[in-house]
Order: C-alpha cells, then structure tokens, then sequence
C-alpha cells in the first residue's frame, strides 16, 4: 500500500490559492485578515518550528553505561555480554560488567540491568510508516484476531459512527475490512455505504491494502461512472446490470486512495504520533515508508530536514518519485543522514492472494464468486514493462523491491532481473522481492543465482494461514507459504515484516510464528518450514539491515554501529513464549531514551 497521505497543499507558494479554493475554510473572513494570518502562519513555519525543535531535541549523554545483564549482539560470532558503554549517539564498547564500568569516566551514568535483556533495534524490512496511525483518524474494521469485527451489521455501524464525528463533505474512512472473516462472506455494498451517509464521501480500505470499496458520493468525486473504461491492470467491478459495485480493484482504487488517504494538517500529526508510539512500544527503531509517491516527496522531505520524527526511516520511492530523483527535479538532501535514508525503488508485480490478485502458475484453491474456475489472478502490468523498469533503475545503480506474493508474477520478477543482471551484472544488487508468499523451490535457487534477497510477510501464516489452506491455495501451497526453512538451507539471507498497517506492527509475533507456524485457530501450517529463534531474530535485525545496505551501521550492538536497542523484560531466545511476548521495557535510537514502558 501507499504511504498514508498528509494534506501537503499549503506549501509557501500555494497558500493563497489553496485557501481560496478550498469549500472547507471560512471563505466569508476578509481578505485582510486572511492575508495577516497566512502571513503569522509563514513566519511560524519558517522560523518558529525549527527553533522549536532545535531546542527541544533531546541529546545523548558523553557516555553511558547498561551493565549485569544480557546483551545478545547478534554480531559474526553470536556473542552473548553483559554489558553495553554508549558514546554519544553510537556503541563504544560491548563486553563484560567489570570492563565497561572499568572504561566509563566519572560521572557519567550507568544503569543496572538487573538481568534484563538488551537486543538490536529491531528494524522494519518492509512497512508503510505511519499507516498504523489510520486508528487516530478511521474506523477499525478489523475482524478477529486483530479487531472485533463479526458482521456486517458491525461494520455499518462503526462506518456510521464515524460519519456521525466527520464534517460534511468530509472522507469518512474504514481500514482493515475482510470479506472473508465476516459471517456474511462479501464486500459491503454501494446501497450499504450509500445509507450510511450521502453527504461524506466513503473509503473502506480492504485489509490487502490492494482494493477499496466506496460509495456513490466519491464516485462522483472521482469521477467514476459505469462508462469509465477499467485501468490497466484495475477494474471496476459492476453487478450483473453493468452497474458498479462500489469495489475497485488493485489500479481502479488508486485515485480513491490518494485522495481519500490526503489528511489536515492536525490529522497528519495523530497520524504520525500514533504510529512512532506503537513502533516504540514494539522496539522498532528503523521504520520504513515502503512507497513514497511523488506528490508527497517534498513533505517528507520537509519533515526530515526538521527532524519531526523520533524514529529511523528508509524511505522507498515508487517509480514516478525514482523517476524524479533520476531527473534531478527531486533533491535527495535531506534523506542521505543517519535518521533517514533513501532506499529501493519499490515497484509492483502482482496483488494480494487474500485478495484474489495475486498472480499464480495455476488457479486459486476456490474461486472467487465472480471469476471462472481457471482464475490465476492477474499483473498490474505487461511483464515487458516490468522487464523495462528494471533494467532502467538497475543500470542507474539503484536498489530495487519489487512485490510479489504469487509464483507467476515472481517468475516475471526473476525474468525482469535475470535480464539486468546479464547487461549490467552486480554480483551484490540485492534485488528484494516484498513477501515473496508463494515463491517456490527452484525459483529460490535462481534468487540465490541472481543476488535476490526475499523479505517475507510470514505473519500470513498466522492471520490467514487457515483460509490459505482451505480457500485460496489449498493445502499443499499453503503448508509452503513464507518458506523461510528453504530459504535457509540455500543459504539466502532474509527478513521478516509486517507490512503495517495490513496486520499491526507485530515483530515478536512474526518472530514466534517463524518458529512455531501456527496460525490464529491453533493450527499448525508447514512445520517444516519454521526456523529456530535465533535465526528469527535475524531476520528483523541484522538481515533486515544488511538486506537495505545499512549492515555496518545498525543490526547489531556492536563498537562503531548506532546505539539503537531495545531493553525486555524477558530473554527472547529463552522460551518459546518469551520470544512471542518479551515485554519491551525501553527502545533507544542513537542513545536516546525514546519510550520507555514506566513513563
């Protein structure tokens, strides 16, 4: 999915114009008037709110010293410590309780462990930071075992709710909605949406983060009638009259989403703020926008150069912004320090199994309602295109991701490389291939043979490891899905993700459900395929970094790398179910305390 939108209009140069003409300010306020306030608004921005973060920045002390506990480095060597000595925003030394109180100057402090555990930061492989923080600003569709969304009844009424506190003319939003979990077995309806509210438009964001539904409000918003001539590699659904369904489809519901999706400056900040405090609380000290479009390139820009995050991010840019940063007409300033790096150039192969978009050698296990037997899904686009991208950004010397959760479009992916790689070989391109569900035995082999790398979206296994094996993929896919253990014995290295906010910010529950394999009824799934604990804490800390070039810099704890970790209550590598539930006591980035779970 895409990153989660903030309403960057009011940048310097369009102030008046979009003052003007946006329906939702009082246009009645004299011109004067509103003249004086953009004017106060400017110097505000200007030279209040950098100097108001510059002094409320906080700094990390000279030295500081964690003894008497655990430190689990996962460096080379597997080193397990006691102790930890910061210098300023890095590590300085790793070792023993006697060496490092023996090498911290007086006067600086030192925190007792207690026999606490401290692990890397963990890092978010692949992510849309801050989705999460769609709480803060939409209705909470999900069903069980993430919400308590039954019905439909349940999610007409939480929809109506929110319409109830949503101004006229206002996007009235709902994220995390599955057909497949409630008891009625289907989409919510136009007619639905549509005596929920006709004066909101509606977004019901599917839980894939690949479709939507909306009511007929925003279909006229956007423009979109019966008439309208489906996308290239979209549609828009239509009942057996021809009429729209409301339900848009993989590139159908992209011009829903990027307007739906635009926040007020006030929403954008809960956005924010609600998606870095669950991130924290989680140990996540790397974030990752794993799509950054064009239209909001320069807001996150802004945001880096004044610092407005308490978290790392690696930003991914989409191709429109890859192609603008290739031009020149996109600086790549603010986004080449320590809190936030320019990443892969994230492009898209397929859609989403749950979804029934994902692109299979052969057909889904149960076909959709509306689709014949020998349904594979389909691309987003015609693999030439793909095989084109490729090569452009590979040849640029740019990192590529590119999505794939079906075996078809990672037989396109594997194609689109193979070629780049024999006109422009790099022996250590580190292609990903983001969740990479249903990637098969000898596709891994040819991976290994062409430096890609795999990310995977294990928590499937989990949330919809029980509808893989009895709807979408039938038993025998489904027991291979995220098939980490292959993965393993050839050698590859690999991360895990959540993909927030398609499932939340979960990197201890994917952590255990690597080993375990058990999915949300009990069951387990391809046993064969869980890997041991320690190789699960991996794959969210230094696979996870060395997979995004950032291996000297974060991963592990050791000297020189950043002083990014997380204190647990619980060793994770202790039990099976302290590595499900450590209870994160504190998350540190660059030697600052940045949650702690007694404040």
């Amino acid at each position: 999915m895409d990153l989660v939108r903030f309403d960057q209009r009011p940048a310097c140069s369009d102030l008046l114009d979009y003052y003007s003409n946006n329906k939702s300010l009082p246009l009645w306020l004299p011109m004067k008037k509103l003249l004086l306030s953009l004017l106060v608004f400017m110097i505000v921005l200007i030279i209040g709110l950098p100097s108001i973060f510059y002094l409320s920045k906080p700094e990390a002390k000279e030295f500081r010293a964690f003894y008497n506990g655990q430190v689990i480095t996962m460096n080379a060597q597997q080193d397990v410590a006691d102790a930890l000595l910061l210098k300023g925003g890095l590590i300085h030394k790793v070792g023993s309780t006697q060496d490092i109180l023996a090498a911290l100057p007086k006067g600086q402090p030192a925190t007792d462990l207690k026999g606490k555990t401290i692990v890397p930061g963990i890092i978010d492989a692949h992510g849309h930071f801050p989705g999460e923080g769609l709480h803060a600003v939409a209705a909470d569709l999900n069903s069980p075992p993430i919400g308590n969304i039954l019905n439909m009844e349940q999610v007409i009424a939480a929809l109506k709710e929110k319409a109830q506190a949503t101004s006229e003319g206002d996007w009235v939003r709902g994220f995390g909605f599955d057909d497949t979990t409630i008891a009625e077995q289907r989409h919510i309806s136009i007619q639905e949406l549509d005596a929920i509210s006709t004066e909101h438009p509606i977004f019901v964001f599917h839980i894939s983060a690949h479709m939507a539904v909306v009511n007929s409000f925003a279909l006229n918003m956007l423009g979109i009638d019966k008439n309208t001539p489906n996308p290239e590699g979209g549609e828009y659904q239509k009942d057996k009259n021809g009429e729209l369904t409301g339900l848009l489809l993989e590139n159908a519901h992209q011009s829903a989403k990027q307007t739906a999706l635009k926040f007020s400056a006030l929403d954008a900040l809960a956005v924010v703020d609600f998606a870095t405090k669950r991130y924290l609380q989680q140990g996540v000290t790397t974030a990752q926008n794993g799509l950054l479009q064009k239209n909001v390139y320069d807001l996150v820009n802004m945001s880096a150069r004044l610092d407005l995050y308490k978290i790392r991010q690696i930003v991914w840019p989409a191709q429109g912004t890859a192609d603008a940063i290739l031009s020149g007409e996109k600086s790549t300033t603010a986004f080449n320090d320590a809190m936030y790096k320019l990443g892969a150039v994230k492009l898209v192969a397929d859609g989403s199994i749950q979804g029934y978009t994902g692109y299979l050698t052969h057909p889904y296990h149960v076909p959709a309602h509306d689709r014949k037997d020998d349904y594979v899904g389909y691309p987003p686009q015609a693999k030439a295109n793909l095989i084109e991208m490729v090569e452009k950004y590979h040849k640029a010397g740019m990192q590529i991701a590119i999505h794939g959760n079906g075996d078809a479009s990672i037989d396109d992916i594997i194609e689109a490389v193979e070629n780049a790689q024999q006109k422009y070989p790099n022996p250590d391109a580190r292609f990903i291939v983001v969740h990479a569900q249903t990637v098969r035995e000898d596709q891994l082999l040819k991976f290994k043979a062409l430096s890609i790398t795999p990310t995977f979206f294990n928590a499937h296994v989990y949330y919809w490891g029980d509808r893989h094996r009895d709807i979408f993929l039938g038993a025998d896919r489904a027991n291979r899905i995220s098939p980490m253990a292959s993965a393993e014995k050839l050698g590859l290295r690999f991360s895990t993700h959540s993909d927030s906010p398609v499932v939340p910010m979960t990197p201890w529950l994917n952590a255990w459900n690597a080993v375990t394999r058990e999915t949300s009824s009990g069951e387990t799934l391809g046993i064969e395929q869980g890997i041991q604990p320690y190789r699960a804490l991996q794959g969210m800390t230094i696979d996870a970094a060395w997979q995004v070039f950032e291996e000297d810099s974060r991963g592990s704890l050791e000297a020189g790398k950043f002083a990014d970790f997380v204190i647990l209550e619980h060793n994770p590598l202790s039990s099976i179910e302290h590595l499900k539930e450590p209870n994160v006591l504190g998350t540190w980035i660059a030697g600052i305390n940045r949650y702690s779970q007694d404040k």
